[in-house]
């Protein structure tokens, strides 16, 4: 068959040029050394900044859940699925961001995949960093809005690109805070002035500073006092805060739009209650964990002295 030949051949090509992809089966990812094929090794390569994963109260609160609410959420929120540690959930991470409304997503992915492609219609215009995430770009794609993406981190090339798109138009500006491979910041000072110069939204990817930026950890938007300024703040539980799923938040108009345009969450079940309770106990416990960060950026900075 043709289809099993090309993609037999595809495979071959990727393997020759050593990019074809295994899973490797690994224990006590969660902690600092973990284990591969039976070799202990040091584990720099997982998000779990503060070693949440491992937690033993969030363990509790996990378990906790589950005897209570039992395994699965059996629907969609929209139908029975919206259990009652959803509102507890979200009201902690309300009053964690300081925002007036919010709501959690299943995962990252489907969080900017559904609130971008909800957001701009076909006639709308998406402006992107080029490093921005995966999820971003394919969220962008689905929108079948007009994609413009600007040089990283270049707030000339991105006020050239909005300078030609006409005022009126619906626009959004998007961009990680904390770029995943580089590790460098968005500049939020100067995208707060050029949405506000060319009548964009201003949405903001948390993911990677989630819990590490922050006064409380609520993240670096929050850290440079902007959170007032940016219109869509989306980030995750699975990194920083050790559990699963993602949030967004903003103002009451665009949680209430999303609800009934996000297609990702209208048509997925809900997060089980196991994952909800252990989501909370990450929310209160991260607010007093100011010595974790500060330690954290410690190691950081002593890792990057020793590797030069």
């Amino acid at each position: 068959m043709y289809w099993e030949e090309d993609i037999k051949r595809e495979l071959a090509y990727l393997d020759e040029i050593f990019q074809k992809r295994h899973l490797v089966t690994t224990e006590f990812a969660e902690q600092p050394w973990l284990t591969v094929n039976g070799h202990k090794m040091l584990n720099l390569a997982s998000n779990n900044y503060l070693g949440y994963a491992g937690d033993k109260g969030l363990k509790k609160a996990m378990s906790d859940a589950v005897m209570t609410y039992g395994i699965g959420a059996t629907a969609s929120r929209l139908i029975v699925g919206n259990h009652s540690l959803y509102e507890k959930a979200e009201k902690a991470l309300v009053n964690w961001k300081k925002a007036e409304a919010g709501l959690i997503i299943n995962s990252g992915y489907n969080a900017n995949l559904g609130i971008i492609s909800a957001l701009v219609p076909r006639n709308g215009f998406i402006f992107s960093d080029k490093l921005n995430h995966a999820s971003i770009i394919d969220g962008a794609l689905l929108s079948r809005a007009k994609l413009q993406r600007y040089r990283h981190n270049d707030m000339n090339h991105l006020e050239n690109l909005l300078k030609k798109v006409p005022l009126e138009s619906r626009k959004l500006i998007v961009t990680d805070t904390v770029f995943s491979m580089d590790g460098d910041f968005a500049k939020l000072e100067d995208l707060v002035k050029l949405k506000e110069q060319y009548n964009a939204l201003l949405m903001v990817d948390e993911a990677h500073a989630s819990g590490v930026y922050g006064k409380n950890g609520e993240g670096y938007a929050h850290f440079l006092d902007l959170q007032d300024k940016i219109d869509i703040q989306m980030g995750t539980f699975s990194k920083a805060l050790g559990s699963f799923g993602a949030y967004v938040t903003g103002k009451q108009w665009l949680i209430d739009y999303l609800k009934n345009r996000m297609r990702g969450f209208i048509y997925s079940t809900a997060l089980p209650p196991a994952i909800l309770g252990a989501i909370t106990a990450a929310i209160e416990k991260v607010q007093q964990d100011t010595e974790r960060r500060a330690l954290l950026q410690q190691h950081a900075l002593f890792f990057r002295k020793a590797l030069t």
